[in-house]
């Protein structure tokens, strides 16, 4: 390893971990849900457009907070090369 590495690595600012931060419910998460794949196209032209659905939550000072995320539209699926 390279001085410049071990250099790097030393500025880290890291806490040591027990048993109850390795093993307790998470402080933050992000869940990552696929539906709907529709495959289109024929032969090398084929392409599966999926909906994404994502959630996630961050501990902050208060408590909890929950932030949902929707991704996809409506219209013709621009495919892999674009529109």
């Amino acid at each position: 390893m390279s001085d410049t590495a071990v250099a790097d690595t030393r500025r880290l600012n890291s806490k040591p971990q027990d048993l109850t931060d390795a093993y307790g419910p998470p402080s933050n998460f992000l869940e990552i849900d696929i539906f709907n794949p529709q495959t289109v196209g024929v032969g090398r032209a084929r392409f599966t457009t999926y909906e994404v659905r994502m959630r996630g939550a961050a501990r902050n000072m208060v408590g909890v907070s929950d932030v949902a995320l929707a991704v996809g539209g409506s219209g013709d699926p621009a495919g892999p090369n674009g529109p």
